[in-house]
């Protein structure tokens, strides 16, 4: 990515009115983006994005009220390369979770589930709407 475009967007995606980000098809994607997610954020959406890294802390983490993660399998990076690339305590470290209501993850599997037990665990006493897909 050109740094000019990577400056705006690292940029855009601290704008402090920004409720919702989507994040769709980034191979590669620099932690950057995430280091300063907006506080008022409440829905993400990870669509087959790679991360090279996560943010390892955070003053003031956004309170997300939806999740949505969807892994890729065909990337050079290896058969599961998309939303097992994420331990829980590196979520925990850059979104709150404690508020999500909605969590929705695709392609689940054995892989996948170990994975998508530690992001939830946060969310007990607030998730109301679950959707799993692909479960293999």
């Amino acid at each position: 990515m050109p740094p000019g475009l990577n400056d705006a967007l690292v940029l855009l995606m601290t704008v402090q009115s920004l409720r919702a980000i989507t994040l769709d098809d980034i191979l590669d994607c620099p932690a950057i983006f995430v280091q300063n997610l907006p506080p008022r954020l409440e829905h993400l959406s990870l669509k087959d994005t790679i991360f090279s890294s996560l943010p390892t802390t955070r003053k003031e983490l956004p309170k997300l009220a939806s999740l949505a993660i969807r892994a890729r399998y065909d990337l050079l990076m290896g058969p599961y390369s998309g939303l097992d690339q994420f331990p829980g305590d590196p979520m925990e470290r850059t979104v709150n979770m404690s508020r999500l209501k909605t969590f929705q993850g695709d392609k689940c599997d054995a892989h996948t589930m170990p994975v998508i037990e530690r992001i939830l665990r946060p969310t007990s006493n607030s998730l109301e709407h679950l959707t799993l897909q692909q479960l293999c």
